[in-house]
């Protein structure tokens, strides 16, 4: 019989004799690990690579006149992936649905083969129209294709823009509203929203501001014969002429409320560090050397670039026809600038309103002159102040076949409602505040005036009691 201590130690020897080496049991703990790395590798980058990136696209959108009486939405194509219009490719990557909601439903666009040119995909730089027939939205991507078009409901509208090949949303603009017309003589936004309109902006003082406002001048605009010495501070601008900012630092648009600028002819921006803010829609050729670009900008002609410009990070330059700039020009700038087959096109609005029968001017308070005083209505061929006068608020001056002329006021300022549907409005003093119609424009001849916009709502609550239909 063995004895007991014996036993127990041979017992341990046994164990010890049979168990893993060292080295044996590194090799199985680096294997375990190569493998469970295999394991989660695979869990991670398989499933990552079988999910497909949604699609991104940038967009403008805005309504747009398709007839004079006609209005659609207009979707800009900025920047981004290649889709195809809805049901218009087989097993493709980005297939794009719009959605247009109004205050009371969301509907549908419909995608007919008809509306479409032979090139069925929505790219950088291109534009869809999305029109409302009778049995609902359709889009074209070339409006000559249209038919059967009536106006969109009025009121606000938005466009929702789907990644319909997965299901998600990839961007959503909201357009403003219809006015359920469009076109005619009276300016788009309507008349609340006026600040100057005439054939010539001239200017010495020191800021025309008006957030919210809208500037129509009816020929061109070149700082070299104009004395256009500040930033036209509106929101939106139609010039219906060729833009020759080339000297001084005269700029265009809102920092405030950046807006849309529309140009009906060339603009050239070259000398001076001027700024323009909000989109500029331009139906001519662009020269733009030292401007700081703050907003998007389409040329439907061609693009000259000089040296120095500043483009904002998301600003584009889309153009139609040529471009041309200095050697070893800067990469990031180019890269900004695309060309394109189309940009948006615009309406210049015309026409003033009319005058109202002369006995309604009498039977309403108006007389036919007298010195500058506050709340003053006068109704005259021409009116004229040319001497120094207090400050006069709330004044209405109607000049039915003349010119308006308030000038050495000195400090002293006007506000009011100036009306000269055939001359023109001038004016030195410290201030104006209000609104200026006339056929001939608007002539500031004193230094450091400020200009600044007041509604006609400001002054006339009634729109029975405007002075003109």
């Amino acid at each position: 019989m063995v004895p007991e201590k014996a036993y127990n130690k041979n017992y341990f020897k046994n164990i010890t004799e049979h168990a893993v080496t060292p080295t044996v049991s590194v090799i199985l703990i680096l294997f375990l690990v190569v493998a469970l790395a295999g394991i989660i590798y695979v869990l991670i980058f398989g499933l990552a690579s079988s999910v497909e990136k949604t699609a991104y696209v940038a967009t403008d959108a805005q309504i747009v006149n398709i007839t004079p009486a006609i209005q659609a939405i207009e979707v800009m194509h900025r920047n981004g992936d290649v889709m195809y219009y809805e049901g218009q490719g087989d097993n493709v990557q980005y297939e794009v649905r719009f959605i247009v909601d109004t205050r009371d439903n969301a509907s549908v666009v419909k995608v007919n083969p008809s509306f479409l040119t032979s090139d069925k995909t929505w790219s950088p730089g291109d534009r869809v129209i999305i029109f409302n027939r009778t049995d609902g939205y359709y889009l074209t991507n070339d409006i000559s294709l249209i038919n059967g078009a009536i106006s969109p409901s009025q009121g606000p509208l938005s466009v929702r823009i789907i990644d319909n090949t997965h299901d998600q949303l990839i961007a959503n603009r909201g357009v403003g509203g219809t006015t359920g017309g469009g076109g005619g003589s009276e300016p788009i936004d309507g008349i609340e929203k006026i600040f100057l309109y005439g054939q010539r902006l001239s200017f010495a003082g020191d800021t025309i501001s008006g957030p919210d406002a809208t500037v129509v001048i009816t020929g061109g605009l070149n700082t070299a014969n104009t004395n256009l010495g500040a930033q036209i501070a509106v929101t939106t601008i139609y010039i219906d002429g060729d833009v020759d900012l080339s000297t001084g630092s005269a700029g265009l648009g809102s920092s405030a409320k950046p807006g849309k600028i529309y140009i009906n002819g060339d603009l050239r921006l070259w000398e001076g560090g001027r700024n323009i803010y909000g989109d500029v829609y331009v139906d001519g050729n662009f020269d733009l050397k030292d401007a700081r670009i703050h907003g998007n900008v389409f040329v439907n002609g061609d693009l000259t670039l000089g040296w120095t410009p500043y483009l904002a990070e998301d600003t584009r330059i889309y153009y139609t026809g040529m471009i041309s700039h200095p050697d070893y020009y800067a990469s990031e700038i180019l890269a900004k600038c695309i060309q394109t087959s189309s940009v948006p096109g615009f309406t210049i609005p015309t026409g003033l309103p009319s005058l109202k029968p002369e006995d309604w001017y009498t039977s309403n308070g108006y007389v036919s002159g007298g010195q500058l005083t506050s709340g003053m209505k006068v109704y005259a061929n021409s009116y004229s102040s040319t001497e120094y006068r207090p400050s006069a608020t709330n004044v209405v001056i109607v000049a039915k076949s003349g010119d308006i002329t308030i000038t050495d006021l000195g400090g002293s300022g006007v506000s009011g409602v100036f009306f000269a549907p055939n001359g023109r409005v001038t004016f030195g003093g410290g201030s104006l505040q209000g609104l200026i119609l006339s056929q001939d424009g608007f002539f500031v001849t004193s230094g450091g005036t400020d200009v600044i916009f007041k509604s006609i709502q400001d002054f006339i609550s009634n729109p029975n009691d405007y002075p003109f239909q």
